[in-house]
This record gives C-alpha cells, sequence and structure tokens, in this order.
C-alpha cells in the first residue's frame, strides 16, 4: 500500500513538472516572439514602408497597448469563460505573427500581425499565471517563481535572434510559427491531462472599494512608480536601437547598428530578470522605501551617462540600468500588498496591469517625438530627470511598508 501511495505520489509529482514546464516554455516562447519588434521597428520596417521615427513609435505603441490594455479584458474572459483555451492558441499565433515581422511588404498587413501578436501575449498572460499557481504545493511560490523567469528569458534571446535574421537577409520565414505550434501541442498534451480546478467566483464586497479609497494616497503613489518604470523601460526599447545606429553611422551600416541595437536591448532586459531576483532578497531586510528610492537614483545616473558612453563601456552601464530598473518590481508588489493585505491579488494587479497600461503605451509616441525635435541624447537626459519622480515617492511612502513579514 506504501508502494502504491509512493507511486502515486510520484506521478503527480511528475505530472506536475510536466505542466510547469509546458507553461514555463510557453510563457518563454511569447514573450520572445513579442520582443521581436522593438529591434527592427525603427531600423528596418519604417524604412521599408516610409516611415519617420514618429511613426515607427508609433506601431511599437500599438504593440504595446494592445499588450497592457488587453489584459484585462482577456482576464475578464478567462474568469467567464474558462481560459485554458487561450492559454493553448497564444505560442502558436504569437508565433504566426513574430513570424511575418520581417516579411510584411505593406503597413496593412504589418499592422494586423502586430496586433496579433500583441493579443496572443495579453491573451496567455492572465491565464498562464493562474495556472502555475494552481501548481503550487502549500506553503511553497517555486512554481511562479519558474513560470515569472521564463517570460524574461525569452524576452532577452528575442532581440538576438531577430537582429541575427535581420543582419542576414532580412527574412524571418516561418520558423517561429513551427516553434510556437510545437509548444502549443506540448501543451495541449500536458494540460489536457492536468486537473481541472473549480474556479473561484469574484468578489462581490462593496467594502473593497472604501478600503482601496482609505489608501488611495499609498496606492497612487505606488502606481506612480510602476508606470514611470514602465514608461522608461518602453522607451529604452525604441530608444537604444537609434542611439546603436547614431553612434555607428560613420564606421557601419544599418544592419550592425540592428545587431548592437539588439544586443543591448538583450542586456537590458537579461539584467532586468536578475534585477528582480536581487530585489526579492533584498526585501528581507532593510528598508524597501530607501531601496526603491535609491534604484531609481542610480537609473537616473546611468541614463545622464549613457548617450556619452561607447562600445565595451555600454555593457556595463545597460547592465547596471537593468538591475537598478527591476529592482523595484517585487518590492512595490510588496509593498502594495502590505498596504492593503485583504485584497493583495488587487494590489498586485495594479502595481503591473494598470501601471503598464498607464506607462507603457504612450511611452515610444512620447520618446519618439521628442527624440525627432530634439536629439536622443535629449530624450535620454529627460527619462534620467522623470525617474527623480519615482525616487521622491518611493521615500514618501507609509513607513510601515517597511515592516517585516
Amino acid at each position: 500500500m506504501t508502494a502504491k501511495a509512493g507511486a502515486a505520489e510520484t506521478e503527480t509529482g511528475s505530472g506536475r513538472a510536466g505542466r510547469l514546464a509546458s507553461l514555463a516554455l510557453a510563457h518563454f516562447t511569447v514573450d520572445g516572439c513579442g520582443s521581436f519588434l522593438a529591434p527592427i521597428v525603427a531600423l528596418v520596417l519604417a524604412p521599408r514602408l516610409g516611415l519617420d521615427d514618429s511613426g515607427a513609435a508609433l506601431l511599437l505603441s500599438l504593440h504595446v497597448g494592445v499588450l497592457s490594455l488587453g489584459q484585462p479584458l482577456f482576464g475578464y474572459l478567462s474568469d467567464r469563460l474558462g481560459g485554458r483555451w487561450l492559454v493553448l492558441l497564444s505560442p502558436a499565433i504569437a508565433g504566426a505573427a513574430a513570424g511575418y515581422f520581417l516579411r510584411a511588404q505593406s503597413l496593412p498587413v504589418l499592422l494586423l500581425v502586430i496586433v496579433l501578436n500583441a493579443a496572443a501575449i495579453a491573451a496567455f498572460h492572465p491565464e498562464g499565471v493562474a495556472l502555475a499557481g494552481r501548481l503550487e504545493k502549500r506553503g511553497s511560490s517555486l512554481a511562479t517563481a519558474v513560470f515569472m523567469a521564463a517570460g524574461p528569458i525569452g524576452a532577452t534571446l528575442g532581440p538576438l535572434l531577430v537582429t541575427a535574421l535581420a543582419t542576414r537577409d532580412l527574412d524571418g520565414g516561418m520558423w517561429p510559427l513551427a516553434w510556437g505550434i510545437g509548444v502549443s501541442t506540448f501543451l495541449l498534451i500536458t494540460l489536457g491531462r492536468g486537473r481541472r480546478h473549480a474556479r473561484p467566483r469574484l468578489s462581490s464586497d462593496h467594502r473593497l472599494w472604501d478600503t482601496l479609497k482609505g489608501h488611495g494616497a499609498a496606492l497612487s503613489g505606488l502606481v506612480t512608480i510602476s508606470a514611470v518604470r514602465y514608461f522608461v523601460v518602453t522607451s529604452l526599447s525604441f530608444l537604444l536601437p537609434l542611439l546603436a545606429a547614431e553612434q555607428l553611422a560613420t564606421t557601419s551600416g544599418t544592419g550592425s547598428a540592428i545587431g548592437r541595437g539588439g544586443l543591448w536591448l538583450s542586456l537590458l532586459t537579461g539584467s532586468g530578470a536578475l534585477g528582480g531576483i536581487l530585489g526579492s532578497a533584498l526585501l528581507r531586510g532593510g528598508s524597501k522605501r530607501r531601496a526603491s528610492s535609491l534604484s531609481f537614483a542610480a537609473a537616473g545616473l546611468i541614463l545622464m551617462l549613457l548617450p556619452h558612453l561607447e562600445g565595451l563601456a555600454m555593457v556595463p552601464a545597460l547592465i547596471g540600468l537593468g538591475l537598478a530598473l527591476s529592482w523595484t518590481t517585487p518590492m512595490v508588489m510588496t509593498m502594495g500588498q502590505r498596504i492593503v493585505p485583504q485584497a493583495a491579488a488587487l494590489a498586485s494587479s495594479m502595481m503591473l496591469g494598470l501601471s503598464w497600461s498607464i506607462g507603457g503605451p504612450i511611452a515610444p509616441i512620447a520618446s519618439g517625438a521628442l527624440r525627432s525635435s530634439t536629439s536622443t541624447t535629449t530624450a535620454l537626459t529627460l527619462l534620467a530627470v522623470l525617474t527623480l519622480l519615482p525616487a521622491v515617492l518611493a521615500a514618501r511612502l507609509p513607513a510601515r511598508v517597511d515592516a517585516r513579514d
């Protein structure tokens, strides 16, 4: 009997590991496919279609806007209709659309694939996080941590892959579609074997609004901190490839600028993934307010220096910038949960989804218009000045956010 129970437990653990692996691989895939656009939109797609920097910025803003604003809608659909089908289809759709980024020869086709790619990513995340959470063992958060780490890894490798294609023949081929279909099939096999959990009902407690209003000042400060972070990161995804092109304008062709811009974005994103882990470790001690404030101050200093650096000096600068900007992500989420412990999940969604919707979509438009009317150096300098706002807000947060768990 003991042997049978042990065997059953092993099978259960094996099934859980398989489902987690498939979800993490899918997260890696959709975020990787989503990161294809930024390195090539200004240097490849816009010139091909006769667009200027402002037009390129609008394309990137469309992608970010659909991706961020679509998540609440797809979250609602997942809650009401069940979201496994969204998770299953998203990798294939995101891969198919990403495969056409470099192949698009007309603006309508490019707009279509941008919207499809962003919508697939937006559809995946709400239910994907929920499914990963249901795989947790009691008292553990390992499944969610593995799932969340897979996305930034994919977003780190995506620019390297697409710029490698762009510098060779400017034709992405259809391998992203084949990869996406393979991942969707893996999901179908692994999730199809999983036990279906009853979906909890949404809260209808009207007192929740009164609770949020009672902490409005602190929560609005945290949302602003997160929104500025997303604004800065999204602006950098547009400005860094252009800065690379400016630095290489007198020595190399566009292909070299594309490759360097993709590498810079990968360094920023990859160090950002590491920064989130370091930030989580930092939460175990010290002042969260002080750490968050100092991290934004450090990011502002690096942004001020960035236009004046060249070559290998950009590598440690971008790594440091990614660490400084991402350090605040787990901190801010925990701060929100500390302020409103009875609505911790809602507080977390405000720090992520709402802040992304506020800061992300307008960033390429604003930074693109600023760069067109002034210069890349001016745009980066103003981003540095903008980081002073979250630095000050973090220092003025209520003292209870520093309390230990």
